[in-house]
């Protein structure tokens, strides 16, 4: 049975994928550096949220794809992710994209090792139970600001944090919320 046909409105373009969130200390820093930059540049790109910010780990498929099989499958294989709490930085803000949409993230270069090998842990589970559609290229980052002009790169203060958990969400796409349907603590 796909889990749309449980009852809940759902689309099929409602996205699921695994996320790290930053502590509430780090999150209110970039949030601080994103209105900062965003007066700085007159810049007219929409402010994310506190609570929307996070570092995408992996993109699954969309939501309205799954059985509820393979739901639970995904769960027990998160589960076998062992890591130890590793801290994650980042310390640049950078434009992305090109075109009218050019979001402006938080990157880290040698702050991000732990971000990569929890990736790299998570693409080797999903793999083993069958998902194949994880690609290889992935750059670690916290999107600040939507639809935003370019600005030139500049080094920022390294926003850190201790990250003892990752997290599985539902992306309502377009209503700028995420539900949470699972989340599993770093041990190792």
């Amino acid at each position: 049975m796909l889990i749309t046909d449980a009852g809940a409105p759902l689309r099929s373009s409602d996205p699921l994928y695994f996320m790290l969130r930053p502590e509430s200390r780090a999150a209110r820093q970039m949030q601080r550096v994103g209105s900062q930059l965003r007066a700085e540049n007159k810049s007219a790109g929409r402010l994310l949220e506190e609570t929307r910010l996070h570092v995408t780990l992996l993109f699954l498929c969309s939501f309205g794809q799954l059985t509820r099989e393979t739901f639970t499958t995904i769960h027990q294989a998160a589960a076998t992710v062992a890591m130890p709490v590793f801290l994650a930085g980042f310390d640049w803000a950078v434009s992305f994209g090109n075109g009218s949409n050019r979001p402006l993230v938080l990157r880290g270069y040698d702050t991000v090792a732990g971000v990569m090998l929890l990736r790299r842990e998570l693409v080797a589970a999903m793999r083993l139970i069958g998902l194949r559609s994880v690609t290889e290229d992935y750059t670690p980052h916290v999107t600040l600001l939507r639809g935003t002009e370019r600005i030139d790169d500049r080094p920022i203060e390294e926003i850190r944090w201790p990250v003892r958990e990752f997290t599985l969400i539902r992306s309502y796409y377009g209503q700028s919320r995420h539900e949470v349907l699972g989340h599993w603590p770093l041990r190792g």
